[in-house]
């Protein structure tokens, strides 16, 4: 459920005055709903959408929640590598996550900051773990720092309205990896899907009865890492019939797989990254305008 802000809150956050914020509401600038004392209350997607769209800036952006100095800088993705990267090493959880909010409010979608952003950064932290010029606790805590940052975006993220298809997945089996999949379920969040991750380090069986109780729209399979191909192969052929048989389109995507193991694994759909997976979604289904389904919701 979205958290709900007073127009005081939001009016002190982007520094206007509360009557104008009110107005905003009732002319539809601002997506609100009313309680059943009559009193308006804004979806804090809401006021993030607005934020994003009309390029207003925060005067105290820890009113809502976020990092005291976020959106008081203009980013872009190619020049926020390497400060990422070296917040991560040196495990400053505040700066990266006033980074990535930085850039989220910068109209940045979630495909273009995990594509663009944290995979290179991920890829230089994994050079210098490999060269011995960090160590294997530096990339784990940059993996658990993203993961969290992620976790507190997901709660500025307009709820899927109903009915939203349903989408789901993980990791299997040798794959401990659990920020893909994070990733995964935020951009198909982020694109008006009920979406779930199951988590990471899950047995392809379990994935199997997973889809055949749920039943979703999208499964996705995130690979980091294979232990057995053949195994992999054989046990995934399992997961492609119950898909299937349940109408379930099945997306896998991930470093480890290899063009031989692409080539065994049926009729999954194939996802590069998160821009194609994203492309997929959209091709699927597109929602309603979050103004335009708040508003439907408000009426009822």
């Amino acid at each position: 459920m979205d958290e709900l802000l007073t127009p005081k809150q939001v009016a002190r956050a982007i520094g206007v005055s509360e009557s104008s914020l009110k107005r905003w509401c009732d002319q539809g600038r601002l997506p609100m709903i009313r309680t059943p004392g009559g009193h308006r209350r804004l979806p804090i997607s809401g006021v993030m959408d607005f934020l994003r769209n009309h390029d207003r800036p925060l005067v105290e952006p820890e009113v809502l929640g976020l990092p005291a100095t976020a959106g008081k800088s203009e980013r872009t993705l190619e020049a926020s590598r390497q400060e990422l990267e070296a917040g991560l090493v040196n495990g400053d959880v505040n700066r990266c996550r006033q980074l990535i909010y930085d850039l989220y409010l910068a109209k940045y979608e979630l495909s273009d900051l995990a594509d663009q952003l944290l995979v290179p950064v991920f890829h230089e932290i994994g050079a210098g773990w490999e060269c011995g010029e960090i160590d294997v606790y530096h990339e784990r805590r940059s993996c658990e720092i993203v993961v969290r940052i992620m976790h507190d975006l997901r709660s500025v993220l307009a709820v899927p309205t109903k009915p939203a298809p349903v989408a789901m997945g993980g990791t299997p089996e040798g794959d401990p990896y659990v920020l893909p999949t994070h990733l995964i379920e935020l951009v198909a969040r982020e694109n008006g899907w009920d979406a779930t991750s199951l988590g990471s380090n899950i047995p392809l069986t379990s994935l199997c009865r997973a889809v055949e109780e749920h039943r979703p729209r999208v499964f996705w399979v995130s690979v980091s890492g294979v232990e057995d191909p053949q195994k992999f192969v054989e046990e995934f052929a399992c997961l492609c019939d119950t898909a299937e048989r349940c109408q379930t389109s099945l997306v896998i995507g991930g470093r480890a797989l290899t063009k031989e193991i692409r080539d065994q694994i049926g009729t999954a759909v194939y996802c590069e990254n998160l821009r194609q997976f994203k492309s997929f979604l959209r091709s699927l289904y597109r929602p309603l305008s979050a103004n335009a389904s708040r508003s439907s919701q408000s009426a009822n």
